[in-house]
């Protein structure tokens, strides 16, 4: 336990220093000037580095005992068996989706190829290359992204922020689980929808879900989205037809990752691939699996959906949660029109369903905390950057104690003061990213608690316009506007 603390302390130290660096105004000057490989050396040799540091890590804890000797077995699994006899060999169990059972497969040739042993640590490291080069290569994008906005320097402390990230470091070099890999799809997915790339949008999707099943919370993301883009063109003939088209292009594209996908695996056995995802659903019927949300603060981790909770079940309360959340994503997407609020509602969507839902695993908040970052980088909006730094480090002492039992032997029960006290905090960051995102979204406000109804006048280019700028809001500001001008001077015979 004292490793956590001592590693949550040095990480919000760092943090805060670094964000002390990020937030400063950037240097304009380095913005868009012509750079050579010289400039880009340092920031090279240092996401080399960290890589190698990671590496090195995987290989002094092995990881989550269960999760990693899983994923040993269906990596090795390639050296005696065919990739569609993953679901049918008795002696080993299998309960992933088909897409990562591939990659491990892969893995597993690969080490055959070079003669590494499935007992080995250099095994594990290639089990855990995978999700390591996923934090890498997002660590590399947030670098590329915020360059372009901020200038090199900042773009190097931001990237810097997520390289060496508590919480991605546990789930990847050291628990050895693959949700920086489920992150980058969805990332890829949310950007293509971002540029109204329907198709690809929808097949990302679809891959995503092959890889991760909770993947498919996204889905009334995309859904509104694109149901309130056609509405939006829906009186244009020409536009509606080509967006029509798009649709009928993108369920295609779905479906056809569905069936191609899973084909090495599963080969044309669609009934097995339906009831492998129907028995993950019904798996674990407990109110939540140490995720510090909702149900962890009132003491029910590990506590069965049949027992009620004031006046429901577990089920009730978790699907009315999932509800809500889904009409709540539907309300903002209909009612703002900048499409940044894809990545906003993609964080809420994630963060909120890991809190409210039943069934939770302590991990399941993973894809939300970078999001915040990625919102920073295309907003600029400081608390989102703050917040990142809240999730993170809660994140990661949670997981980090769930982690440390499982080495151990033990479990972390309902009454346990810690799991409830990093739920707390959860809850109150949710709350302050509600707060937030409801002023960036509706009021245009970008720090601080105080509410402005209004921005200063400026001449706004589309996407710094106000993001629910309706024609009533339009006509009420031009309103308020008009009274502040100064009425003319009158000079009367007197003055003269």
């Amino acid at each position: 336990m004292s490793y956590i603390i001592l590693f949550s302390v040095i990480y919000s130290l760092l943090f805060v220093l670094l964000y002390q660096f990020a937030v400063r105004p950037s240097d304009t000057e380095s913005i868009g000037h012509k750079t050579t490989y010289k400039d880009y050396l340092p920031y090279a040799i240092g996401f080399l580095l960290i890589f190698l540091l990671e590496l090195s890590i995987s290989t002094i804890i092995k990881g989550h005992k269960q999760d990693i000797s899983l994923f040993r077995a269906w990596a090795a699994f390639g050296n005696n068996h065919k990739m569609t006899e993953y679901y049918h060999k008795p002696d080993i169990y299998v309960d992933y989706p088909p897409a990562y059972l591939i990659i491990l497969y892969g893995v597993g040739k690969i080490a055959a190829l070079f003669g590494i042993d499935a007992s080995s640590n250099a095994f594990i490291v290639m089990i855990k290359f995978v999700p390591i080069l996923c934090d890498s290569i997002f660590s590399i994008l947030i670098f590329a992204m915020a360059k372009e906005k901020f200038g090199l320097k900042k773009a190097g402390i931001l990237a810097l922020m997520t390289a060496v990230n508590p919480s991605t470091l546990i789930n990847s070099a050291i628990w050895g689980q693959v949700d920086s890999f489920g992150f980058l799809v969805t990332l890829a997915m949310l950007f293509a929808l971002y540029n109204r790339q329907y198709v690809l949008s929808m097949a990302l999707l679809g891959y995503s879900i092959l890889t991760k099943p909770q993947m498919i919370i996204f889905t009334p993301l995309i859904g509104f989205t694109m149901l309130f883009d056609l509405i939006e063109v829906f009186k244009d003939k020409e536009k509606r037809g080509k967006l029509i088209i798009k649709y009928v292009l993108s369920i295609l594209a779905i479906v056809a990752v569905f069936l191609i996908v899973p084909l090495p695996v599963v080969g044309t056995d669609y009934k097995l691939l339906f009831n492998i995802y129907l028995s993950a659903a019904g798996k674990y019927q407990y109110y939540t699996l140490n995720a510090s949300n909702l149900y962890a603060a009132f003491g029910l981790n590990w506590k069965k959906l049949t027992e009620t909770l004031i006046f429901a079940t577990g089920k009730v309360w978790g699907f009315s949660f999932i509800t809500i959340i889904s009409l709540l994503v539907g309300y903002v997407t209909y009612r703002v029109r900048d499409r940044k609020k894809i990545f906003y509602l993609g964080a809420f969507m994630v963060a909120g369903i890991y809190l409210f839902a039943h069934t939770m695993h302590e991990r399941y908040l993973y894809a939300a905390i970078p999001l915040l970052l990625v919102i920073y980088v295309l907003t600029n909006d400081k608390r989102m950057l703050a917040l990142y730094g809240g999730f993170s480090v809660i994140n990661f002492i949670n997981v980090a104690r769930v982690l440390e039992h499982n080495l151990r032997g033990s479990f972390i029960y309902g009454d346990d003061a810690g799991l409830m006290l990093t739920s707390w905090i959860h809850l109150i960051l949710f709350a302050l990213m509600v707060v937030y995102s409801y002023q960036a979204l509706f009021l245009n406000k970008k720090e601080g608690f105080i509410l402005e109804k209004f921005p200063n006048k400026k001449v706004l280019s589309a996407d710094d316009k106000p993001l629910a700028q309706t024609e009533k809001d339009t006509k009420k500001r031009k309103k308020i506007e008009f009274q502040k001008e100064e009425k003319p001077v009158k000079i009367t015979r007197k003055d003269v």
